[in-house]
């Protein structure tokens, strides 16, 4: 007997809570939100240290009851969210409204504020309502216009004077402001050109340098290659030009030659370093120089640069 009234005890209490938390969270939504976080905290509560004088003697109706409060929760946030909303609507709906009738009783009214609140429809505004107006405005407007673009290459102009003919990209910067702001001007157009192709060279030189401080052998060529065979026709003589390409001095160059039999088969290989020393950019004739012994059958060869030591 007692379980069953304990049962609609809980049943009374979630049914109470029920009809009172969602009218009070539509109706009041602020007041709603800390009505139901101190129900939800009420149900937490009880569901661990039960309150049976208040009928929350079980868990169920304890758990029952938190879960109507988080109900309520989001019933009272979502009207609060409505009602902002809604405000704001009738905010703009009263805005337009006093716009609409300024527009007629008080044009000059209506156009001032529409600038004061920096609304886009200003400017096509006031083309229609005051055609006289808006056409001095243009005007000095072109006429301002005009004359902050004629400062702006005025000063572009002396910033010029002032950089180093070296510094290709801070001049490039400026002339390219000026060919922006005079499109038409040829001399600009002309020296922003020379300026890019100024700073691409450069920057080629740049790569260039780079790849041979990396990689140096390959710019430095053999010219003018020649062979024979010496010593009973078991040793490769060689006679060729070293041409160094590189913007400093080599030395202790190191060859690789490949040779192959009449049918075009690879069948041998030798290395040998020249202990020289061949200057930037100039070339240096080698001659009789032994490149060790060579398969008898070797009737094609040629020969590589693979290693040199930079002298920078």
């Amino acid at each position: 007997m007692s379980s069953i009234i304990s049962a609609l005890k809980g049943v009374a209490v979630i049914a109470g809570t029920l009809i009172f938390l969602v009218p009070l969270s539509r109706t009041f939504p602020d007041f709603g939100v800390a009505v139901a976080c101190a129900v939800i905290s009420l149900g937490v509560i009880t569901a661990k240290w039960p309150l049976p004088f208040v009928w929350l003697d079980n868990k169920f109706t304890s758990i029952s009851i938190a879960a109507l409060g988080s109900f309520a929760l989001v019933i009272s946030s979502q009207t609060i969210a409505e009602n902002k909303l809604t405000h704001e609507a009738q905010l703009i709906a009263a805005k337009e409204a006093k716009l609409a009738g300024m527009r007629v009783a008080d044009p000059v009214a209506y156009l001032n504020e529409l600038k004061a609140t920096n609304d886009k429809r200003w400017e096509s505004e006031y083309e229609v309502l005051d055609k006289r107006g808006y056409e001095k405005f243009t005007l000095d407007r072109r006429v301002k216009l005009e004359q902050e673009r004629k400062e702006k290459v005025s000063k572009l102009l002396e910033e010029s004077k002032n950089i180093a003919p070296s510094d290709a990209e801070s001049l490039r910067r400026v002339y390219a402001n000026l060919t922006e702001l005079e499109p038409n001007n040829r001399d600009f157009k002309l020296r922003l050109d020379g300026l890019e192709k100024q700073i691409s060279l450069k920057k080629e030189a740049q790569a260039l340098l780079e790849m041979q401080q990396q990689y140096p052998e390959r710019y430095v060529v053999i010219e003018k290659f020649s062979w024979s065979k010496g010593g009973f026709g078991s040793v490769m003589i060689a006679n060729f030009s070293v041409k160094n390409n590189l913007p400093w001095a080599i030395k202790d160059i190191e060859i690789q030659c490949t040779h192959s039999a009449p049918s075009g088969t690879t069948i041998d290989r030798n290395k040998k370093t020249i202990y020289e020393r061949v200057e930037a950019n100039k070339s240096r004739r080698i001659n009789n120089f032994s490149m060790g012994f060579i398969h008898s059958q070797a009737s094609r060869s040629g020969c590589d640069i693979i290693r040199v030591v930079a002298i920078r």
